[in-house]
């Protein structure tokens, strides 16, 4: 307990001569050297203060330019999807004009469907819960695609007129009759026509109204003929009046 009186004394004791001592200035011998060795120091120790604020403040700059760089791609998509949105009603919206322009009787429901993919079928977008059949007729306008040929609940398969499966009855816009069949060589024939009935190049033909197809749709128009004297036919090959690779909306027909 002496021995810490002692130190606490001595204590303010210094601290009493060292006040005086620089009231009167007399400590500058002392601090000036001292200071000549802090002073770059501390100057150091600021710089790298600010060098490390200044980095924070980058890191800061960076994360918001990044924040803002994803914004304006995402708005960038937004913007995309929206136009290819605007782009697909648009179609879809001259496609249904089309459709309720075309010359079919007006009892008829027209389903609209997206074509999924072509191959040897079309696929279409809508199946049994759009109420599809097998056997429905699909047109775009007036112009005869197909006939549906299965269907499960969201799909159809389309047989398209170039299939080698298909066949049906027809008839050129001068009333000559014969039928309208597929090859495996991607074209389409008019056959079984009389060697007595004229056919002639440009011909549109169309559906009969036969075979549960509506009359008066278009299947083409005749390109070339072919007469053989020893057969009772005279056939024809039938230009289609439509790329089926350009469409994107055809429609089912089905009675009300």
């Amino acid at each position: 307990m002496v021995k810490t009186d002692k130190y606490t004394s001595l204590l303010i004791i210094l601290s009493i001569l060292l006040l005086f001592l620089d009231f009167f200035h007399l400590l500058n011998v002392v601090k000036n050297p001292l200071e000549s060795v802090i002073i770059p120091v501390k100057q150091e120790v600021y710089n790298a203060k600010m060098a490390l604020s200044n980095f924070t403040a980058i890191l800061w700059q960076y994360s918001k330019f990044n924040s803002l760089a994803q914004n304006e791609q995402r708005l960038i998509k937004e913007n995309n999807d929206l136009s290819l949105q605007i782009q697909l009603l648009q179609e879809e919206n001259n496609s249904v004009r089309k459709q309720l322009d075309a010359p079919l009787p007006a009892d008829f429901h027209y389903i609209p469907a997206l074509v999924v993919g072509i191959s040897r079928y079309m696929e279409i977008s809508v199946g049994e819960n759009a109420g599809v059949k097998p056997g429905m007729t699909v047109v775009d306008g007036a112009n005869l695609i197909g006939k549906v040929v299965s269907v499960t609940l969201l799909r159809s398969r389309v047989m398209l007129l170039n299939d080698p499966d298909m066949s049906l009855p027809a008839k050129t816009s001068r009333g000559v009759v014969g039928r309208v069949t597929g090859q495996s060589s991607q074209t389409i024939i008019f056959e079984r026509v009389l060697q007595k009935d004229s056919l002639f190049l440009n011909d549109q033909v169309v559906t009969t109204g036969e075979e549960n197809l509506p009359p008066n749709l278009i299947l083409g128009k005749i390109v070339h003929i072919t007469v053989n004297d020893t057969d009772p036919y005279k056939r024809a090959k039938i230009e289609p009046v439509i790329n089926l690779q350009n469409l994107k909306t055809v429609f089912v027909i089905s009675t009300l």
